[in-house]
């Protein structure tokens, strides 16, 4: 077995930061994992994925932006004082009007405990925390398999009233954009990234020969069912890819050194943590390596992955957790 594989999971906002920052700091440590010979992401791995291979921003760039702290409020702080023309954004609804995108990052789990963060021009911060967490959970205990459980939360995605797609999609396509930079044809260097049918349950994992485009394979991979809409793609409607599975180690069978980093280390009924799948492929006679959030670093994250005021503490939590691990990282990764 030959070659090198860099496997990134979902998590959210904080899994996003979490992951830049661990990166960030084993390539300080000389650790250049973004050099695999393929990328394999899910979810905010997907965005993490593009983001390292587009050769267009240094992991420093990228950590640096994890640091800058939108300025917040609470939607109580912000009801209570009102809007100036001066506080909106040019793409931002009129005073006393909220978008289709604010009202959607309510969700359908309102009570689990996350803050309803916005951000000064009004836009507002979707939710995803212990209760959601726990409906999905259910969900997955009660599905044979999988494919079942992927169904089954496609049709809770597509049932969902959620933003529209559209607005979505241009979201995913300025993340994709940092500092006027933008990447949104697929790098040269092999990224996959993978996603559920809704109608089917089925996985699909998208790379530069599929015909998807960049922004729509990320945009389906980050549709987190009943928080994002689904997205649509040659007609048919796709969602997060963590829906399968949180990390989708298994794509890297056949690569003789896999490292996974993953923000969201879950399993249950049907679905393998990352873990079970690492010792997998190590049985297969893969060198591998699974790294998940530490004590520190679960703190760092919250109660709600998507809060973008925890990005920062996160991105920070992962370059302090990756001097922790860089021996047994070095120890997969040379040849």
């Amino acid at each position: 077995m030959a070659g090198t594989a860099l496997v990134l999971g979902g998590g959210g906002l904080t899994g996003i930061g979490w992951e830049i920052g661990f990166l960030a700091g084993l390539a300080e440590a000389g650790l250049h994992l973004a050099d695999a010979d393929v990328v394999i992401g899910t979810s905010a791995g997907s965005i993490v994925g593009a983001h390292v291979t587009s050769g267009h921003h240094t992991l420093e760039e990228l950590y640096a932006r994890q640091l800058v702290v939108p300025e917040v409020r609470s939607s109580e702080t912000r009801s209570s004082e009102g809007r100036s023309s001066a506080d909106r954004s040019p793409a931002a609804p009129p005073s006393g009007e909220r978008s289709s995108a604010e009202r959607s990052s309510e969700g359908p789990s309102r009570g689990d405990g996350a803050r309803d963060v916005r951000s000064r021009d009004g836009r507002s911060g979707a939710r995803m925390g212990p209760v959601a967490m726990a409906r999905f959970a259910a969900i997955a205990l009660r599905s044979r398999d999988t494919v079942s459980f992927g169904a089954r939360m496609g049709r809770l995605a597509l049932a969902a009233r959620t933003a529209p797609e559209a607005e979505q999609r241009a979201a995913i396509a300025r993340t994709l954009t940092i500092d006027g930079r933008p990447h949104l044809d697929w790098p040269a260097r092999r990224l996959v990234i993978t996603a559920v049918e809704a109608a089917t349950g089925r996985r699909a994992a998208f790379d530069d020969t599929s015909g998807v485009g960049l922004v729509d394979a990320v945009s389906a991979s980050c549709a987190v069912p009943g928080v994002f809409p689904p997205v649509t793609i040659d007609g048919r409607r796709w969602i997060d890819g963590g829906v399968h599975s949180s990390a989708n180690v298994d794509l890297a069978a056949g690569y003789g050194r896999v490292v996974v980093i993953a923000p969201m280390a879950v399993s249950g009924g049907p679905i393998a943590a990352p873990r079970t799948q690492g010792a997998a492929l190590a049985r297969q006679g893969a060198r591998v390596c699974v790294i998940t959030p530490d004590r520190a670093a679960r703190s760092a994250f919250g109660r709600n992955v998507l809060d973008p005021t925890k990005r920062a503490d996160a991105a920070r939590a992962g370059r302090r957790q990756s001097v922790l691990h860089a021996e047994e990282i070095h120890a997969v990764w040379s040849e």
